[in-house]
Order: structure tokens, then sequence, then C-alpha cells
């Protein structure tokens, strides 16, 4: 006959030990989500929704990242979230890849069109973009760093979906 404190030790031995993982997922989550609103709020209005840090944090994520900015607060949104569900952080190291090299060509991409123009916040793409596109159209042109930054993200989507590039070819035949 097992009594409830013998219950509640054959409970706690499937879990993780400890629940900092637990606590730290659940402030990922909150931190994730004041960005995403402050990030909104700087975008849509006069960017004071979430105060004066509000406004802080957006203008400081925007001007690293650009509007990448929101790819990586939904990173760390999902990151959070399986913290919070006691799963592995990392399934593998291609995940990984995969993301930064999204959030790179992307940062590009954004960049690219609108480099030698006037803007605010170091542009769409950020100071990511802005590094990584000046350093790529320095050794490759413009249109070879536009070429490269495509071909990145055409690799990074396959690194993070299921999706073949056979399926790919026979959905746009079809069409």
């Amino acid at each position: 006959v097992e009594t409830g404190q013998n219950m509640a030790i054959a409970k706690n031995k499937g879990e993780a030990p400890g629940r900092g993982r637990e606590i730290i997922g659940i402030g990922l989550l909150g931190l994730s989500g004041f960005c995403m609103v402050s990030l909104v709020s700087m975008q849509a209005g006069r960017g004071h929704l979430m105060g004066p840090g509000g406004a802080a944090a957006a203008t400081g994520l925007y001007s690293l990242a650009g509007l990448c900015a929101y790819l990586i607060v939904a990173g760390a949104l999902l990151l959070a979230l399986r913290m919070c569900r006691a799963r592995q952080l990392v399934e593998d190291v291609v995940g990984v890849l995969g993301f930064l090299a999204l959030l790179c060509s992307t940062a590009v991409l954004l960049h690219l069109p609108f480099a030698g123009e006037p803007v605010s916040l170091r542009g769409p793409g950020g100071l990511l973009g802005q590094w990584l596109a000046e350093g790529a159209a320095g050794f490759v042109g413009g249109a070879g760093a536009a070429l490269a930054a495509a071909t990145l993200l055409a690799i990074s989507l396959i690194l993070l979906t299921q999706v073949r590039v056979a399926e790919v070819f026979a959905v746009l035949g079809w069409s």
C-alpha cells in the first residue's frame, strides 16, 4: 500500500529535478510578450503602450535586427513554451542553424532595397542586416548579396520545415 508521500515521490521521479526551468520559461514568456507588444506599439503608433521601458526595448530590438526582431521574439516565445512544457530546449543543431540562417538571410533581404537611403533606426534590416548585406555586397555586389541571401533563405526553410523541393516543384507545376 502506497502512502501519499510515496506516491508524490514516485510522481516526481519522471520529472526534471527542480522547477528552475519552468520558472525561467515563465519569465521568458512574459519578456517575449512584453517585447512583442512593445514592437507592435512602436510600429503601429507612438510606442508608449508599454511605457518608456517598452519604447526603449522596442527601439533597441528594432535598431539591432529591424523587422527580424519579430523573428527573435517569436524564437524566444517558442523557447519559453518548450521550457514550460519540460521539453528539450533544442532538438537538434539543424533547427538552430536553420533559425540563424532564416534570421540572417531575412535581415539582408530587408536591408538591400534600402541600402544608401535615409532610414530611421537603421532601416528594416537593422544593424544585423546592414552589417551582413554590406559585407556581402563588398565581395559580390548588391545583386550577388541578394542572390546569396535568397539561397540561404531557401535552405533555411528546407531545414526548418518538412517540405521537400520536389513537392514545391510539383505544386508549382500543378498550378
